[in-house]
């Protein structure tokens, strides 16, 4: 800023630059202070003069948190209404036996029955199928199963029930079933991730030394890029995940629309001028342009994507990778395979390690494998000190500030000085890393860990104690909470990467045991909310 004051003729984008720098200190200083009424008066110069070079933030979800679509029960009937209700309560605070002899009640009841449409009758049976799979009970989720189909036979609800049924079977020793089950099952989903996760399970189902075991596994194996899935179909193979990693190459030269030129071109020039967040918004426009046609602009998405980590923003490149990988695009995805290569080469970069002397050190005072803590912080936060969840979670790896407080109590030292103290890459990632260290002693498998880090130790312990026998695969199916599930195997996956790269490809199968330890007695001194 100093700097920017002295010059006598500054440019254009060196003032919007200094106008930024006055902006970000006028929101730190004391309200009525000799400085802030100083910068009001900067900033109100300068203003007439950078705001033509404003930019608009363009309407994207990619600031917003995906939540889990919670149930809602909205039924017509008030007494319907009563009885699902408080099954729905009875269920989410683990009384399973009160929750299915309700949805009893309410199956068993012809004027029930009559009262409900279409909608409301596949909530119903939903949550029968849920409460009663919690159960472990084989005979009623099948039940359930079947009034779902018959219901609606081909919806992702009825897809993922069948699914979940299959895997029961074959929790169950009941194999054959357990197969006829999830290969004749209709599902509507038919994205990557999807069809993956059904290719692994139909080779984990398949009977030994059939053609459909040697289909399934070839197509989970090769798989791009590789992923949880890939590792454990492998594992069971007893093969070792071999990693591509390649160094990135020049893009060549590529053409685009001339509208996006210009937005990349002014991209770039604010990248020269340190305007991060302008950068980021021009990045965002071409972004949406180029993934109407991805196929005839893969090189402009991944100069777009390197643009967007010199802004500071890998969760977009990120984003923007996946897209390309997994074909999850607004326009066709298709004739992707010829570019994987190279774009798996991409995707290997964005596996960071910031702050590497802090984690380091963190990791050997608290015993926690590096590779894991990088794990959980690219999918916290994508490497961005700063960023802050709906919940309020902050920093590296969304530490909430309440969890923060109580571990700094623990150690029985006076607080960091300042508020933002969460929002410091080095105090952070320090409390973080403990934070990881007491779920290890606790849930010592990085699932666990995971699951823990994310959903809480008590959910978690809870969930370990009703599918932990199960072995990995299995138990991480069963997790209920689609978010959490989801986490667990991106942050393995994760985990997967960061020992490739750490040992130049090759991940070890003994990364992480397909068998989950026996469930302890809960330590309620874990956790402030315990």
């Amino acid at each position: 800023m100093a700097q920017l004051e002295l010059k006598t003729d500054l440019l254009p984008l060196e003032k919007k630059r200094l106008f930024d720098l006055y902006q970000t200190e006028r929101k730190t200083v004391r309200e009525g202070s000799s400085r802030a009424e100083k910068l009001d008066v900067l900033i109100q110069k300068l203003k007439p003069e950078v705001e033509p070079l404003l930019i608009a933030s363009p309407m994207t979800d990619s600031e917003a948190s995906k939540k889990e679509n919670k149930e809602k029960v909205s039924f017509r009937d008030p007494e319907v209404r009563k009885e699902i209700k408080e099954a729905y309560q009875a269920w989410n605070q683990d009384e399973n036996e009160k929750a299915i002899l309700k949805i009893e009640t309410v199956l068993g009841s012809p004027m029930f029955m009559e009262k409900m449409g279409s909608e409301e009758k596949l909530q119903v049976f939903k949550l029968f199928f849920r409460v009663a799979f919690d159960l472990g009970d084989l005979e009623k989720s099948d039940r359930a199963f079947k009034l779902m189909r018959a219901e609606e036979n081909c919806s992702s609800e009825t897809a993922q029930s069948g699914f979940l049924l299959s895997l029961l079977h074959f929790a169950l020793n009941k194999q054959s079933e357990a197969w006829e089950l999830l290969s004749q099952q209709c599902d509507p989903d038919t994205s990557l991730k999807n069809r993956i996760r059904k290719a692994y399970w139909l080779f984990r189902l398949a009977p030994e030394g059939s053609a459909e075991k040697t289909k399934y596994f070839d197509e989970v194996a090769s798989s791009s890029p590789p992923g949880f899935y890939s590792y454990l179909a492998l594992s069971q193979k007893g093969q070792i995940l071999d990693l591509p990693l390649k160094p990135l190459e020049p893009l060549p030269v590529f053409s685009c629309s001339e509208k996006i030129e210009r937005v990349i071109r002014e991209a770039e020039l604010r990248l020269e001028f340190a305007l991060r967040k302008d950068a980021r918004k021009l990045l965002l426009q071409a972004k949406k342009e180029l993934l109407l046609k991805p196929e005839s602009n893969i090189d402009a998405l991944i100069y777009v994507a390197r643009l967007f980590q010199s802004a500071g923003d890998h969760l977009e490149a990120m984003k923007i990778l996946n897209a390309l990988l997994t074909g999850d695009t607004e326009g066709e995805g298709e004739g992707m395979e010829s570019h994987a290569p190279k774009l798996v080469s991409e995707f290997t970069q964005l596996y960071h390690r910031p702050f590497l002397s802090e984690v380091e050190w963190a990791c050997r005072t608290w015993g926690v494998d590096p590779d894991f803590v990088y794990s959980i912080m690219r999918q916290e936060s994508a490497f961005n000190p700063g960023a802050v969840s709906i919940a309020g979670a902050r920093g590296l790896m969304q530490l909430m500030p309440v969890l923060g407080k109580f571990i700094v109590d623990q150690w029985k030292i006076p607080m960091p000085q300042g508020k933002g103290y969460l929002f410091r890459g080095k105090e952070n990632i320090r409390l973080a890393t403990y934070h990881l260290r007491q779920l290890n002693q606790v849930a010592p498998h990085p699932a666990l860990m995971a699951a823990s880090y994310n959903a809480g130790i008590q959910r978690v312990t809870g969930w370990w104690k009703r599918f932990g026998h199960h072995p990995l695969d299995i138990f991480v199916e069963f997790v209920p909470i689609h978010e959490t599930r989801n986490y667990i195997k991106l942050v393995l996956r994760n985990f997967i990467y960061y020992s490739a790269i750490r040992n130049g490809g090759p991940v070890p199968r003994s990364l992480f045991s397909m068998e989950l330890p026996p469930s302890p007695v809960f330590m309620k001194s874990l956790s402030p909310t315990s």
